[in-house]
């Protein structure tokens, strides 16, 4: 299979989320189990369930950062349109070392200068 349309992904995504959401109110599919709203879902969002199978649960278990989910289908979009996949992979990879890495890093190091102050302090 080749790289699936980003705008259905994002449209599928949108809907079923709204349907996460209403359905949580009670205002659709009231009175249905979780696992009865998802096997509806299965059906209503086939292309999404059978295709990007990790982005349909996450909506499912309301968990997608739609942020971060817009920004990567903005770039599969630069792939689908020819610009050049190794360099959309390294702005990805810079991307996720910012959101993930560096904050992790940064955390780090002033823990590590924190107790580097207390030793000095104790001599």
């Amino acid at each position: 299979m080749g790289i699936v349309d980003p705008d259905r992904v994002l449209k599928e995504v949108t809907n079923l989320k709204k349907d996460r959401s209403n359905w949580e109110k009670g205002q659709y599919l009231r009175g249905k189990t979780l696992n009865e709203f998802t096997e509806e879902m299965e059906k209503k969002y086939e292309f999404l369930f059978k295709n990007v199978a990790t982005l349909f649960k996450k909506c499912i278990d309301n968990d997608l950062d739609m942020v971060r989910l817009k920004e990567m289908l903005f770039y599969l979009k630069q792939i689908k349109r020819g610009k050049d996949q190794e360099e959309i992979t390294k702005k990805v990879g810079e991307t996720l070392a910012n959101t993930y890495v560096k904050p992790i890093v940064d955390r780090l190091e002033k823990a590590k200068k924190e107790k580097e102050s207390k030793v000095e302090e104790l001599d």
